[in-house]
């Protein structure tokens, strides 16, 4: 741990890092081996000294991050004991009081981490299968609703997100693509199927493995990028206005400790930030749109009007993300969904006019005389009548807590149309799957009990804010429409 710590030209990372163009940065600490890139008084504890590095790496790269405006996250392994030469001392393998040992080590763990690290973490995300399937590696292991109350007692505010997300631990979920074989339909694709064009999008964040691996396992010349540039910007795109539950795309990729990077993949990370810096606007600081939504399991090749959409977050501004370009110089779309108007229209990269016309059927956006669609970044900017602005949300994509949720659905892979993310998340009607994988919105709902009993929900609104009106909305599909309302 030391050797590799000390290596690390932390100044070198964050300044190449920042210079690409990226919004947040995922660092992986405590996952293979139960390895940790910080100093550590719990692993001298439970383990011995030396199985922790002196120098707090995780420390300085937040720091160093953080003065390059970038927000870090933690990805952890909570279950990573099948990997650990210290299996036995740490109680992996014993199943007394439900795994007491090795849940007392793992909250320490993580309490050590959160204290440390959790008011300038943007997230904290866990990797595994959260012992929630009767895999005999993990089945039993982990007290899920213990480790989250270790985290949250140290910082309340801090969201969590897991692969096998949402559960009882953590609002978010978080999809990996290791390899395309690991997009759902689940094994339906080969390894090397990297036509992003056929990808489907999610409603979660996505992590896309870019390298040979998320970390550096492997010299230099043994990786090589999966993607071009402008493949990940294409689907960055489609993320941007898909997922209402994380935030849109991580493409994992890791610089070894000199600053080097894999093959080629720098070099397309430096296509990608091309291909954003025009339009970042449209990207970064924004939300799925509502009048031209995205749903879950839309790929490029099938998108229904050809565009993607996003809204800045107080619903002012309306990005129109031209994808599969219509004949002519003219784009035709049907009426908002939420009823907003728009006052004008410019193209976002150079700031040209755009002739807008918009009516009961639907609005028409006609390129200047002289222009063509640009297969990148051809992006409208629309500005929304203020009249026609929806009320605002307090609740939007805030931390959200409740008694009791439905987390999960069988079968496995997880995934619910029940949890408590979606009390936050803009949508107050059933949204039906496109896809037998995708995820269906449902709503919320406490967890189905024998008896009557209280449930609470609470939104950490993240200031002090004046509410005016709390809106609840009830179910509205068919026969079930408003079972279950209080």
């Amino acid at each position: 741990p030391d050797e590799f710590a000390n290596a690390v030209d932390v100044d070198k990372v964050c300044e190449d890092i920042a210079s690409l163009g990226f919004e947040y940065v995922m660092l992986t600490n405590f996952h293979a081996m139960q390895e940790v890139l910080h100093p550590s008084e719990v692993n001298d504890r439970w383990r011995k000294a030396g199985t922790a590095p002196k120098r707090d790496l995780v420390g300085e790269m937040m720091v160093g991050l953080k003065k390059r405006g970038l927000p870090t996250a933690l990805f952890t392994h909570p279950l990573a004991g099948h990997t650990c030469q210290d299996a036995e001392q740490l109680g992996w393998n014993d199943p007394a009081d439900n795994y007491k040992r090795w849940n007392d080590y793992i909250n320490q763990m993580y309490g050590e981490m959160t204290a440390r690290y959790g008011k300038d973490m943007l997230l904290m995300g866990f990797d595994s299968e959260f012992a929630l399937t009767n895999d005999p590696r993990w089945k039993g292991k982990l007290d899920r609703l213990r480790l989250r109350q270790t985290i949250l007692t140290r910082r309340p505010d801090l969201p969590l997100m897991a692969l096998a997300g949402p559960n009882e631990t953590c609002e978010l979920g978080l999809k990996e693509v290791w390899r395309p074989s690991w997009l759902d339909p689940w094994n339906s694709r080969s390894e090397d199927d990297y036509d992003v064009e056929t990808w489907p999008s999610y409603r979660r964040l996505t992590a896309v493995v870019q390298g040979h691996h998320w970390a550096t396992i492997g010299p230099r010349e043994r990786g090589q990028a999966r993607l071009t540039g402008e493949q990940m910007y294409r689907y960055t795109v489609l993320q941007a206005g898909t997922a209402t539950e994380g935030p849109g795309v991580c493409w994992a990729a890791s610089p070894y400790p000199d600053g080097t990077w894999e093959k080629d993949v720098r070099e397309q990370f430096v296509r990608l930030k091309a291909c954003m810096d025009p339009v970042r606007e449209s990207l970064r600081d924004v939300f799925p749109s509502r009048s031209y939504p995205t749903l879950e399991g839309t790929t490029l090749t099938t998108l229904p009007l050809g565009v993607v959409a996003t809204k800045t977050t107080d619903d002012t501004v309306e990005f129109i993300h031209v994808l599969n370009p219509p004949k002519g110089r003219t784009l035709t779309l049907p009426p908002p969904a939420d009823g907003k108007r728009f006052t004008a229209a410019t193209l976002l990269s150079t700031g040209a006019a755009v002739d807008l016309q918009q009516g009961d059927k639907g609005l028409r956006l006609t390129l200047p005389m002289g222009r063509s669609w640009h297969l990148l970044n051809t992006v409208f900017k629309l500005a929304v009548e203020p009249a026609t602005i929806p009320r605002k949300n307090l609740a939007l994509h805030r931390p959200v807590f409740a008694s009791s949720s439905i987390e999960r659905d069988p079968p496995w892979p997880p995934r619910s149309d029940w949890n408590r993310i979606r009390l936050v998340d803009g949508l107050t009607t059933v949204t039906e799957t496109a896809h037998g994988w995708s995820t269906r919105n449902a709503g919320w709902s406490s967890n189905r009990l024998p008896d009557e009993r209280h449930e609470t929900v609470g939104v950490d609104l993240g200031s002090l804010q004046t509410v005016t009106e709390v809106h609840l909305h009830p179910r509205d599909d068919g026969p079930n429409a408003g079972f279950g309302f209080p």
